[in-house]
């Protein structure tokens, strides 16, 4: 431990480690040492502690622990920690915003957000790092482990050291192992020898006089010499440090049953009766309880608790921790409840569960699941399960997710086994309420395992409750693309007829999405006649929350076919939600309708303003989601920096957090990125970890294979390369013909037209179910048809093709550049349009994107139509500050980007349209200007110039 706190003070890194023991054993003194040595070493230092049962609600030790870290900070103004805040503020109440409410996200979100506060943390503490100690880790909830073995897996990334405790025999058993493969370094701690333990009790005794002197003062009691003491103490302490403290400090060893048990109930004997009531009241609270609770708990008056209190301590069942009380040890309250007769331990309990009730209110969730406790203790397990019922309630509609289920798992517990008493009720409500909390938590086995037990109950016996249920495992069958199932569950609603309007609207959105996502023929249309009337239903019945899920279907399927449509059903949803303040349906709008915008005007204002409120909002997983659609907005429209840095970090946290099929997106924008500044190999590392980061999907390898591969071979001038690329993604992806942004169809058709073998016909007829409004397929199913009419004579119709088409494309230059290269080859063949200024204007582009071939092919082609090729200045083309410092010609930077791929003289030459004689003099000027020893130089300086 002391060398984890020096590698903290020298900045090299953090660690985990996890001590694992029996009661007693010294846990809590190895803590407490390392306390003391971070202390010393100015090194800060912050707790966290499970409580027994889940009191104090899920996360409690995480809470615990940053609420220490941030005591009298105000949340961080970075930026890039924004979104992370806005999680932590569930945790961390100071932190809250106004109209914060709690995000839904998954739990690794929520230790990333712990993670990255650490980090912020820490380079406030001076860079001496921090150390986390989280103890009794055999009680914490399912979210505290996954934090922690979270944070033990990331601790080598923050100048942190984590330290946990673990006691052996209680709670659960699995909890070192779950650490340990999280990797933490996990240490068993086992009983001390028969010379350690002697070696102890004269540590703590100390030097003295001789014997009869006291406890501490070098002397036993009861008239025993010093080694006399010792030898009974390691006798009777049985290799407990805990013991042998205890032993020691009784000052009445002699008379003192040899157990630790018996040592408690021997101080308790020393208690009046309504100092033991007072204890008992502590006990049935808990190790640490609030003692301003004693006075109603225990029925005395206020000084007689104090009294109590200070008389515990002197006999050490007590210990002051801050302003409050904790038992001295977990053993020491365990005997104390175990000397509680029945009878008093359940009066005591419901006392304690009123006086909460009284003190804390009915809303503080921080203190259900202790009232729910002393309720099932105090003999009222059905007024236990009614109270965390309505807390589970009160935590769904707050969006605390796994509060809610916490809650009404406890719940459930206590009204089990208590159906004849009349509660079938309360547990259907307590089933019901479960299901729609694991639903929306994403939990969808287990929600559909508890809807089908509690349809199977209340059908014909409960209607309101078994079409709820029914309801439940239909949105489940959506969520998995289960559309049969989905249709079964939706026509039993049918058939029983429900009164309820909010169960009908929530039925009718259903089916529309069930229409909409089946693909079944017709199906598009019948999904918008659903939405539209799922959408009056709707608001019919007082649901606005529904209504926009009804108008989000009618956007996706007017998405399908026309963007205007689809932009004008999302602005109807985003102003609804904007109404009746609905913030999550409002962020999953703002970036459908900012996807929508993307596509039709390859702008990206909405995007941005999706992405900063997803990060207000705590919403990480959408954030990240949106950060890829900008990413591949940026890719699109040649911003290639911005491009591979914001897929850079969608990729990284993506990575984190688990979200697969993101992390896969943004590696293939990256790909795409590096493909369309004709960097062949950096775009195919990239392209080539997507596929193998999602190898299941379809639509990111057909777009792997088209609009990386495809359109990189397209700037490379290689034709035949392209179309096998567009073939192997049609391979890919054969039923891509409804997508908005198809990635082959257009590019592939375009040099199908070229080739003579597609004519107007086959292009109008493919051009039908293309989305009308969508830039993509109308650059290049225009320039096909361009092509095509051209070919047939059409010069009129060929020109005004092309416009139309250039104008769709006109914020994507790589793209419209390409498109102009290909026409103008079509316009000098078949004598239609303006060739030249054709390929004018995409050698501009090519050139000032450092695109050498396609440039090449520019230039050459301009010759062929009697037009000259303006000469280039080596600042025009774009050229890195060194190249043009050197006296680096454009033609010669054309031939060094070339002499990158290996080609020889002879194949640059035939690229470029020179004599092999007149490269081999441009190859010698660099070799000279740039001081290269050979070819092979060149060609490494060229790819790190790339």
């Amino acid at each position: 431990m002391a060398d984890a706190v020096r590698r903290l003070r020298g900045q090299a890194g953090g660690g985990a480690l996890v001590v694992v023991g029996e009661a007693g054993v010294g846990k809590t003194r190895l803590a407490e040492y390392l306390s003391d040595a971070a202390a010393k070493a100015d090194v800060r230092v912050v707790h966290g502690r499970a409580l027994p049962e889940g009191v104090g609600g899920p996360l409690r030790p995480v809470a615990e622990m940053l609420l220490d870290l941030t005591r009298d900070r105000a949340a961080p103004a970075d930026a890039g920690l924004a979104p992370y805040v806005t999680v932590l503020a569930s945790l961390v109440p100071h932190w809250r915003a106004a109209g914060w409410s709690a995000p839904a996200e998954p739990v690794v979100v929520t230790a990333e957000a712990v993670l990255q506060v650490l980090r912020w943390a820490a380079g406030k503490a001076g860079g001496n790092g921090i150390v986390v100690i989280l103890e009794d880790l055999h009680w914490a909830d399912d979210a505290t482990l996954a934090v922690t073995r979270y944070l033990a897996d990331h601790a080598s990334e923050v100048p942190a050291l984590l330290f946990g405790t673990v006691r052996t025999g209680e709670g659960r058993e699995d909890v070192p192992a779950l650490l340990e493969a999280g990797g933490a370094r996990v240490c068993p701690i086992g009983r001390l020898t028969p010379d350690q333990a002697g070696d102890m009790a004269r540590a703590c005794a100390g030097p003295g006089p001789g014997p009869g002197s006291g406890p501490g003062s070098g002397s036993g009691g009861a008239g025993l010499s010093l080694e006399e003491t010792i030898a009974a103490v390691v006798r009777d302490a049985e290799g407990l440090p805990l013991l042998v403290e205890d032993l020691l400090a009784t000052g009445d060893l002699g008379g003192i049953a040899p157990r630790f048990a018996d040592t408690v109930r021997a101080r308790l004997a020393r208690l009046d009766d309504r100092q033991r009531m007072v204890a008992g009241a502590a006990a049935v609270l808990g190790r640490r309880f609030d003692w301003r609770l004693l006075d109603r708990a225990a029925g005395v008056q206020g000084a007689e608790v104090a009294g109590a209190l200070h008389r515990c301590a002197a006999l050490q069942l007590i210990v002051t921790e801050g302003s409050g009380f904790a038992f001295r040890h977990a053993l020491t309250r365990d005997v104390i409840l175990a000397e509680l007769a029945g009878p008093d331990r359940c009066r005591l309990s419901l006392a304690a569960a009123e006086a909460l009730a009284v003190t804390a209110g009915r809303n503080d969730d921080d203190q259900v699941l202790l009232t729910g406790r002393l309720l099932v203790d105090g003999g009222e397990p059905l007024r236990a399960a009614e109270v965390l019922l309505q807390a589970g309630r009160r935590a769904f509609g707050a969006g605390s997710l796994s509060s809610a289920e916490l809650f009404l798992r406890e719940a459930g517990r206590a009204a089990a086994g208590h159906a004849a008493a009349g509660n079938a009720d309360l547990s259907t409500g307590i089933a019901g309420q479960l299901a729609q909390v694991l639903l929306h938590a994403g939990q969808l086995s287990e929600a559909v395992q508890i809807a089908s037990r509690t349809v199977a109950v209340t059908d014909g016996r409960d209607l309101a409750a078994a079409t709820a249920m029914r309801l439940v495992l239909a949105r489940a069958a959506v969520m998995t693309a289960a559309w049969d199932d989905a249709r079964i569950q939706l026509a039993d609603v049918r058939r029983s007829r429900p009164a309820d309007q909010h169960a009908h609207a929530e039925a009718a959105v259903i089916e529309a999405q069930v229409a909409l996502g089946d693909g079944r023929p017709g199906s598009r249309a019948r999904a918008e006649y659903l939405a539209a009337a799922a959408a009056g239903i709707a608001r019919d019945a007082g649901r606005p929350d529904l209504a926009c899920e009804a108008l989000e279907v009618l956007g996706s399927c007017a998405r399908l076919h026309d963007l205007d449509a689809a932009a004008a059903a999302f602005g109807r949803a985003l102003s609804l939600a904007a109404e009746a303040d609905l913030r999550v349906h409002r962020l999953r709008i703002l970036n459908e309708l900012g996807t929508v915008e993307m596509l039709r005007d390859a702008q990206g204002e909405r995007l941005e303003q999706a992405r900063a409120e997803a990060s207000r909002a705590g919403a990480v997983g959408l954030a990240v989601g949106i950060g890829a659609n900008i990413a591949a907005l940026m890719a699109m429209t040649a911003r290639f920096t911005d491009a591979m840095q914001v897929a850079g970090e969608v990729e990284d946290t993506a990575r984190r957090l688990g979200l697969i099929p993101l992390q896969a997106a943004a590696l293939l924008m990256q790909g795409f990125a590096m493909a369309h500044q004709g960097r062949t190999r950096e775009s195919e590392h990239y392209l080539a970890a997507a596929e193998a980061t999602a190898p299941d999907d379809p639509d990111l390898r057909a777009g792997a294979w088209a609009i990386g591969r495809g359109i990189g071979a397209l700037l490379a001038e290689d034709r035949a390369g392209a179309r096998q690329a567009f073939a192997r993604a049609r391979a890919e992806a054969p039923d891509q013909h409804a997508r908005i942004l198809n990635p082959y169809e257009g590019p592939e058709l375009l040099l199908r037209a070229l080739a003579g073998e597609a004519g107007p016909a086959e292009i109008e007829a493919a051009a039908a179910d293309v989305v009308r409004a969508a830039r993509w397929p109308e650059l290049w199913f225009g320039a096909a048809q361009a092509v095509a009419r051209g070919a047939d004579g059409d010069a009129a119709g060929a020109c005004a093709a092309l416009s139309t088409a250039l104008e769709a494309g006109d914020r994507y230059p790589v793209f419209s550049a390409l498109t102009m290269r290909l026409a103008a080859e079509a316009a000098i063949r078949d004598c239609w349009g303006t060739p030249g200024m054709l390929l004018s204007t995409a050698d501009s582009t090519f050139t000032r994107l450092r695109l050498g071939r396609a440039s090449a092919a520019c230039r050459a082609l301009l010759k062929t139509t009697g037009h000259a090729a303006p000469r280039r200045r080596a600042a025009d083309a774009g050229l890195p500050a060194a190249l043009i410092a050197a006296g680096v010609t454009a033609r010669e930077a054309e031939i060094l980007d070339l002499l990158a791929d290996r080609l020889s003289n002879r194949e640059i030459a035939g690229l470029l349209f020179l004599s092999p004689r007149t490269v081999e003099k441009h190859v010698a000027a660099l070799l000279a200007k740039l001081g290269g020893e050979d070819r092979g130089g060149l060609a490494r300086l060229a790819r790190g110039l790339r």
